[in-house]
Formats: C-alpha cells, sequence, structure tokens
C-alpha cells in the first residue's frame, strides 16, 4: 500500500499537498479539532483538508490512529475539492424580481423588495397578512412561503433564494402575481 501511494507522488512537490491556510502537524486528530477551531472557525472538511499519516494513508478521521502504529499526522490539502470559505456558505441577499415596482394590495408606488420586507409592508402600512390576502411567495425550488416564521425556517432548510408571488383565488386555481 505505501510503495503505490509513494509512486503517485514521486513528481509532486510536497508543499502543494499542504494545506493553504495552514501547515499544521500533531500527534492527534483531537489536537489538531481544537487547532482547526480556534484558528480557521471551520470545520476540515470545508477548509479542504486531508489527515495524512507517515504510513500514507489519508483520511478526515481519527479512526486509522486507532490501527496504525506510527500515527504521526500532518494536515494536506485536498486536491478533488476546493477551499471554501465560510462566506460561500450562506447567501444573505434575497430579492424578487423587479418586474412590477408596485404593491398588489393596494398599487403602492414603494415597498420592499424581499418576502419579509414585503409581509412588515403588509401589516404595517394595510393592517393584513399573506393568508388574508389569498397571496404567498413560491421559492425557485418550489417551496410555499406565507409567514415570517415560513421565511425563517426557509432560509435554514433550503438554498432557493429567488421568489415569485402567488394569488390562489376561490377556485382553488393558482395565478402569478409578481
Amino acid at each position: 500500500q505505501n510503495s503505490s501511494m509513494e509512486d503517485s507522488n514521486e513528481g509532486e512537490e510536497p508543499s502543494s499537498k499542504k494545506c493553504k491556510s495552514e501547515s499544521v502537524e500533531t500527534k492527534d486528530k483531537k489536537e489538531h479539532d481544537s487547532k482547526q477551531k480556534n484558528d480557521l472557525h471551520c470545520p476540515m472538511c470545508n477548509a479542504g483538508c486531508l489527515l495524512r499519516c507517515e504510513c500514507g494513508h489519508e483520511t478526515h478521521s481519527s479512526r486509522h490512529s486507532i490501527e496504525c502504529d506510527i500515527s504521526n499526522i500532518t494536515v494536506i490539502r485536498n486536491e478533488d475539492e476546493p477551499i471554501r470559505r465560510l462566506t460561500d456558505q450562506h447567501v444573505v441577499s434575497v430579492r424578487l424580481p423587479t418586474t412590477n415596482t408596485q404593491c398588489v394590495i393596494s398599487q403602492c408606488e414603494k415597498y420592499p423588495k424581499t418576502p419579509l420586507g414585503y409581509l412588515t409592508h403588509l401589516s404595517r402600512h394595510h393592517k393584513t397578512t399573506l393568508y388574508e390576502e389569498g397571496l404567498f411567495f413560491e421559492c425557485s425550488r418550489g417551496c410555499i412561503i406565507s409567514t415570517r416564521s415560513d421565511i425563517s425556517n426557509h432560509e435554514k432548510t433550503c438554498d432557493g433564494r429567488n421568489y415569485t408571488l402567488h394569488r390562489m383565488d376561490e377556485n382553488g386555481v393558482e395565478e402569478r402575481v409578481l
């Protein structure tokens, strides 16, 4: 097993395999994980790093250190995965399509373009809710949103960030409003 690993790494420079954020050499994974939390503020997988034992075995877990007598671990860059940053993981900006610039309730000239802002606009300026008006938002992945808690839960579970506003008529037929 070691000879095949050495053959594949012969022409490569060892520094090209090291983690871009920091080269850390530790005796066990627990020590590395505590350094990872303190220094990088993200788990090892998100940093795109692997643990390589002196015997040549590469892994994300500490299981190998139980089985191997050597188990001197070095952190290296995983060539298959890009380095991910915390900012890549969550999209905060949510915008409605700006095709119609009027509120559907009373044709207001200005209203917020986010679903949460639109719910606030309806409750403050028109003293109503989406449900009372027969309206709901649908994200690009098909999730239905009609309350503030729906928006909060949706941002945690779904990565669809483009919304359209729909109206349900008395017959149960859906029509797109925005």
